[in-house]
């Protein structure tokens, strides 16, 4: 399962675990939802926040291909932020210690 951003046509936009299958069917593993939020920077600008979605249902979530507008890879901001969220491992993208020898 890869972590993608679904875009359903009710206008959500669900962050998870995706899994695709020949029936038009895609299922979802530990959604979250994906809003927008304005800043508190006094910039005006905006942010995303993000929801537990479907929080009365345990395990995967299964919906039909065709209540999907897209399904898509999300920015690796986004992939590490729902990694901690959920406890996965992640790997440092870049080395934090550098030793001279």
């Amino acid at each position: 399962m890869l972590v993608s951003v679904i875009k359903l046509i009710s206008g959500e936009e669900i962050v998870a675990e995706v899994t695709l299958d020949e029936v038009n069917q895609v299922t979802l593993l530990n959604p979250l939802q994906l809003m927008l939020q304005q800043k508190q920077d006094g910039n005006g600008g905006l942010g995303t926040m993000i929801l537990p979605w479907a929080v009365s249902v345990e395990g995967k979530i299964v919906i039909s291909k065709d209540k999907t507008v897209y399904i898509a890879a999300p920015k690796q901001e986004l992939v590490d932020q729902y990694n901690q969220i959920f406890g996965k491992v992640m790997a440092p993208r870049t080395p934090k210690i550098l030793i001279k020898g």
